[in-house]
């Protein structure tokens, strides 16, 4: 049986990308909750927790890199896009395969990062070649509602690949089902269920697509001799003397290394297909580079791509890391992932619709603001509690090995699994999972309560920032390079989301969760900074996108 063309029609595109974006979400919450959590379950240091976390975005931070390739190199059997959501899917499924054999242990820690990081280099890849497709097929009546479907499926899919299989590891008490689920799948066993959500996206969806054949217009060699003199002719460019010296210097050194790159790339003569696959490269790379620092409200664009995006601790690895702490089970984490995961698309939808109206730069303001508020309370509440210090720290012996020291915490009254770990404490790990969850227990802490609507309350905030963002960063791209551009400024905003990942890594073992907390919330409020240098009339953004960038002159 054939299944229908889901580009085909209206609800078919808009389902067909919401699902998309769900396999781009499933992996993530596995690698980012998941593991984090059995991680932190094997003992493994803050700090190591932190790089792995790191190395899951960082493919992300650099996805722009691959772009070019997507958009030229392509087959029109498999179809342009097609071919390489298909390819990536399937690579997606195989690194999954190699690594569950993998034990979750910290002597593993290094090479289950690394077949974790090529894992996430297709998952990346995978995104470039959506993005282009939604650009590519997607109406102008159909691209809001797209973008919100698309994002919402992520977010639904993280909670697939984390929360889902944290149920799935800690069991349920249903009498009718197996054993095995009652009881809980040991992790290794968690994989398939991710594998086979992943493919049955890819049989499903991404199989049955069938896209228009992409013809590029030929070139000619009097085409490349125009082109490289232009290039060429950049060599005399100088920025606006109105500009700072620095300013006007560091324009200007850009202009002319940019334009020293693109004339490498570029071919002497077309009488290869590689030339003219180069030939095709060097115009993307001259049209995208002019774009993103062509002018002054693009170039702080990518500025505020690459700052926090107000504070973002509680979604991160400290978000788990504290909730062990407390004393949650893996169920607890689980739910409150797989609820702060429903809450976040719903606001994510609503903070587009209500900016819509009000105006992006204005809400946004406002909705980094409110970021901070529920961090800075849960970090006096934790300050309060005197649950700073992690229980688990790091300690030398005179040898200089590196152990676990537990520390009692009398709201929790919990022992913490050593480092060097014997068979009894992994026993006592595992029956943790069948604890009852910490709102049913009898000395349930107060910090439970706190922590537990203070992550509600950051992923609303959250969610009604990532939809104003998004608007904005698509309002600023050039129509002409937009996939790339936007490309761009998301792979600068995962770049973002790797350095903080480390860096609160680091802070949580020296500083504690509460001044970590702190920090976070204030080094989130600089972006605001950046918000009123956005401003820009319609008017003049339409005529700015259709000249060329370098005869345009910026704003003194």
């Amino acid at each position: 049986m054939t299944l229908p063309n889901p580009l085909a029609s209206r609800w078919g595109r808009l389902l067909a990308f919401f699902f998309l974006y769900v396999t781009e979400g499933i992996p993530l919450g596995f690698t980012a909750t998941a593991m984090v959590i059995q991680l932190q379950n094997a003992g493994v240091r803050p700090l190591d927790i932190g790089v792995f976390v790191g190395s899951l975005y960082f493919p992300w931070a650099w996805k722009w890199v691959v772009g070019p390739f997507v958009d030229l190199i392509y087959s029109n059997r498999l179809g342009a896009r097609r071919g390489w959501i298909l390819g990536t899917q399937f690579s997606m499924v195989l690194t999954l395969l190699i690594c569950m054999p993998i034990e979750i242990r910290a002597d593993n820690l290094g090479l289950l990062t690394a077949v974790i990081l090529i894992h996430n280099l297709f998952c990346a890849t995978q995104d470039v070649a959506i993005d282009a497709l939604a650009c590519t097929v997607l109406h102008e009546d159909e691209q809001g509602l797209g973008n919100g479907l698309m994002f919402a499926g992520q977010k639904i899919g993280f909670a697939m690949g984390g929360a889902c299989v944290l149920f799935l590891t800690e069991g349920f008490d249903i009498p009718w089902l197996p054993k095995i689920l009652q009881e809980g799948l040991p992790f290794q066993l968690t994989y398939p269920y991710v594998v086979g959500c992943i493919l049955a996206v890819t049989f499903f969806v991404a199989w049955p697509m069938r896209e228009e054949r992409r013809e590029q217009p030929p070139v000619s060699d009097s085409h490349l001799k125009r082109f490289y003199e232009d290039v060429t002719s950049r060599w005399s460019y100088h920025a606006d003397k109105g500009l700072l010296w620095p300013v006007r210097a560091v324009v200007t050194c850009g202009v002319h290394i940019g334009s020293a790159i693109v004339r490498e790339v570029l071919p002497r003569d077309l009488k290869s297909k590689l030339s003219q696959v180069r030939l095709r490269l060097a115009e993307y790379v001259d049209t995208a580079g002019r774009s993103v620092f062509g002018s002054r409200v693009a170039f702080v664009a990518l500025l505020l791509a690459l700052l926090p995006p107000g504070a973002m601790a509680l979604d991160l690895a400290l978000q788990k890391q504290v909730a062990k702490e407390i004393g949650f089970t893996d169920g607890d984490v689980a739910r409150i992932d797989l609820i702060s995961s429903i809450v976040w698309s719903v606001s994510c939808v609503l903070g587009g619709f209500v900016s819509d109206r009000l105006g992006h730069l204005k809400c946004l303001a406002v909705f980094f603001l409110l970021i901070s508020i529920p961090t800075f309370w849960c970090a006096w509440k934790m300050d309060e509690a005197g649950m700073n210090v992690p229980k688990l720290v790091e300690a030398k012996s005179e040898t200089g090995d590196v152990e676990a020291s537990v520390e009692n915490d009398a709201e929790t009254a919990e022992a913490v699994v050593e480092a060097s770990g014997s068979a009894e404490e992994d026993d006592s790990a595992a029956g943790k999972q069948k604890d009852l969850s910490i709102f049913e227990r009898p000395d349930s802490p107060p910090m439970a309560r706190y922590f537990w609507w203070a992550v509600m309350a950051y992923m609303i905030c959250q969610g009604l920032m990532y939809g104003t963002r998004t608007a904005i960063f698509m309002r600023i791209a050039n129509p002409d390079v937009a996939a790339t551009q936007f490309t761009a400024y998301m792979s600068m905003m995962n770049l973002v989301t790797s350095y903080t990942a480390v860096w609160q890594g680091f802070t949580i073992e020296r500083l504690g969760f509460a001044q970590t907390l702190y920090i976070d919330g204030f080094v989130g409020l600089f972006c605001i900074g950046l918000l009123p240098f956005l401003r820009q009339d319609r008017g003049a953004s339409q005529v700015a996108a259709q000249q060329d960038p370098f005869e345009a002159q910026a704003d003194g």
